[in-house]
């Protein structure tokens, strides 16, 4: 779970939870969304979840999603003991469910969830996985690396606004896929039909002009006021990188969502040595956050043997214990 006192920070509103973020991942993905909720509802503590399948029935992780939404809310209380025997009810049965349907890949849940024994003891294989997280209530300084980016930025007539259109936004992200090897699989079309169903509130776009109006930096982020918001799509001309568009379009976001009522923001994950690096460099805190896979073939080939030799280990053990003083 997280640590106990923080438990409110479970129960914030998430733009991963949305109808028109779950629609959309289900449409470009050919995923089924299964939303799950345990507990009485009303004062009782409740655990709500939102499971995607894929066509074996398998729960898969949406590309480019950096975790499943979960919200946990408990009884009116302070008292760690209760807390933590609600969470471990409640999280126990959505592992049950994760376990019976089996897992195709890996699937994360998200920052501030940090007990993963419910979901060892149904067998899941739980590992840390890391990202940044912005208290954006909470003043932080950049490294003086970021502030001598953005001076930069600034003395070359860069300037950063918010929205902007899908086809400069999808032609950043080509900049990035190509520097990076990688592909986002998302085309122009994608770009504006989530941008269109979730409307300015909960999707958001930056971008970055030079000094001559060309587009070198755009982004996509999602937001949720009150609660989460989460770095979703960033590209930058590789040309512009030194230049501090990526510390401008950054700076942007962090102040942009803090005028939303964004509350927490997710960095987007931590586990590559040079990502890690350039978002430490902003002073958010480290958080980790659970990663679940379906156990090893060898674990279960193990599991299965143990368990039928289960009655007669005490014999063979015996047995042994002779042969060994016979010797």
């Amino acid at each position: 779970m997280t640590h106990y006192s923080q438990v409110e920070d479970q129960d914030l509103p998430t733009p991963l939870h949305l109808d028109a973020w779950v629609e959309w991942n289900e449409r470009k993905f050919g995923l089924t969304a299964v939303p799950l909720t345990f507990g009485a509802g009303g004062k009782a503590a409740s655990l709500r979840s939102l499971l995607y399948v894929n066509g074996q029935g398998r729960v898969a992780m949406p590309p480019l999603s950096p975790h499943l939404p979960l919200s946990f809310t408990t009884t009116p209380t302070s008292k760690v003991d209760r807390i933590y025997s609600q969470w471990v009810d409640l999280a126990g049965a959505l592992a049950e469910q994760i376990a019976s349907r089996g897992i195709a890949g890996r699937i994360n849940l998200p920052p501030t969830f940090v007990d993963a024994r419910p979901f060892q003891w149904a067998g899941l294989q739980a590992e840390w996985r890391y990202t940044f997280v912005a208290d954006l209530g909470t003043d932080t300084a950049p490294d003086s690396a970021v502030r001598k980016r953005l001076r930069k930025a600034q003395s070359r007539g860069y300037t950063v606004e918010v929205g902007g259109d899908p086809g400069e936004l999808h032609a950043c992200l080509l900049e990035t896929e190509r520097r990076k090897g990688f592909a986002h699989r998302l085309t122009r079309r994608d770009l504006k039909l989530i941008g269109d169903a979730m409307g300015p509130s909960h999707y958001r776009v930056y971008l970055v002009r030079d000094a001559s109006g060309t587009a070198v930096s755009a982004g996509a982020r999602l937001l949720s006021e009150g609660g989460w918001g989460v770095d979703w799509l960033q590209g930058t001309s590789p040309d512009h990188l030194e230049n501090g568009a990526n510390q401008l379009i950054y700076q942007e976001v962090f102040r942009d969502l803090r005028a939303q009522g964004v509350r927490l923001f997710d960095l987007g994950g931590a586990n590559i040595r040079a990502v890690a690096r350039a978002k430490s460099s902003w002073g958010h805190p480290l958080v980790p956050y659970i990663s679940l896979t379906a156990p090893s073939a060898t674990k279960h080939l193990r599991q299965a043997m143990v368990g039928s030799l289960g009655p007669v280990l005490p014999a063979l053990r015996r047995a042994r214990a002779v042969t060994r003083r016979g010797a």
